[in-house]
């Protein structure tokens, strides 16, 4: 690190979130360490995005609305901090997120917390990524971004094809190159809410999966735990659309990528539901 720069950057790209986005702004200047600077992102607001009066926060601005893959790439080419992260515009992180990475940054080029919902009771548990995930990166739910860090110089850009599903896509190729570790506190708080998610609705989530699945068939042919939880994620999606029979279809799919109790019984909940 070069005397004079932060530690931290933390990227935050945003899209029509004004009311949301100042609450975001708020936790990473809530921080219980100082060593960092914020880059806003607006990705295309129909309103220009203001931000807090704050050296440590730089505003960019794209004029065309082009994704969170393009907006994300922006902010780490303008970020001067050794260490990467990132915050949704509507998730908060919790107030001692940098300073819980800070000891584990030097132990591998990822560093990811637990994330949790902010309306949460208790402390949900996550998997523990340690060393090469290669592997094993995509047999379940990958973690936030949000509760994400990463060495700059292991960072690899975002794929901006993908709307709904750029960070599944960023963490399966970032993978193959870069260790991971893990700090096992829940230092991401992630909202609920039913707002529109520009290119990330439950439907264009459907589309770009069964997309990723054809586009890298080769890797998930060689991948069938990872092939059976997409499948049965994209049968979750079509089930809370309405749709039962596409929902059917793929959770057959998933059991037959590899049989599991989860996929079995969500297949049966589509075969009883009238």
């Amino acid at each position: 690190m070069r005397p004079g720069e932060p530690r931290f950057s933390v990227v935050i790209a945003t899209l029509d979130k004004h009311d949301l986005l100042p609450e975001a702004l708020d936790s990473v200047l809530q921080q219980t360490v100082d060593d960092w600077e914020a880059i806003v992102v607006d990705d295309g607001s129909p309103v220009r995005v203001s931000v807090p009066s704050d050296p440590r926060i730089h505003l960019i601005r794209l004029e065309r609305n082009s994704g969170p893959a393009t907006a994300r790439n922006a902010g780490v080419a303008a970020a001067r901090g050794e260490v990467l992260c990132f915050c949704d515009d509507d998730d908060r992180f919790a107030a001692r997120r940098l300073e819980a990475i800070a000891p584990h940054v030097d132990l591998a080029p990822i560093v990811v917390c637990w994330s949790r919902y902010m309306d949460q009771d208790g402390e949900p548990r996550h998997r523990r990524l340690e060393g090469d995930v290669s592997e094993v990166i995509l047999d379940d739910a990958t973690p936030c971004l949000g509760a994400t860090a990463i060495h700059r110089d292991a960072f690899e850009p975002f794929d901006t094809r993908w709307r709904a599903i750029e960070d599944v896509d960023w963490w399966r190729r970032v993978a193959q190159r870069a260790r991971v570790t893990t700090v096992a506190s829940h230092e991401y708080l992630v909202r609920r809410h039913d707002r529109a998610r520009n290119g990330n609705s439950l439907g264009e989530r459907v589309a770009e999966n069964i997309e990723y699945l054809c586009t890298d068939e080769d890797w998930f042919d060689h991948h069938r735990r990872a092939r059976a939880f997409r499948l049965r994620r994209i049968g979750l999606m079509q089930s809370a659309l309405g749709d039962r029979p596409a929902a059917r279809r793929s959770f057959v799919r998933s059991f037959a990528a590899r049989p599991s109790a989860r996929s079995a019984l969500h297949l049966t909940r589509t075969l009883a539901r009238r």
